[in-house]
């Protein structure tokens, strides 16, 4: 995660247009939120999910939605 992000914040703007760094910096952010929920917790798994229905602008959005509902499916 960390290597993903310094390399949007290093090479990113001299490469990517501006719609495609805006697209992989919410990628990062959301799938940092993914990484960091406990399972467990299920009114924060359900807001997750809601924040990743609603943000269908970030990279590879199916991606993110499937690994944020499969966070419902854990029990710890």
């Amino acid at each position: 995660m960390d290597a993903f992000k310094m390399y949007l914040h290093r090479t990113s703007p001299k490469i990517y247009s501006e719609n495609i760094r805006i697209e992989n910096h919410q990628f990062h952010i959301l799938l940092q939120q993914i990484i960091q929920c406990p399972p467990s917790n299920s009114k924060r798994v359900e807001r997750l999910i809601q924040r990743v229905r609603e943000n269908r602008f970030a990279a590879d959005w199916a991606w993110l939605l499937q690994k944020a509902e499969a966070l419902k499916s854990k029990k710890i």
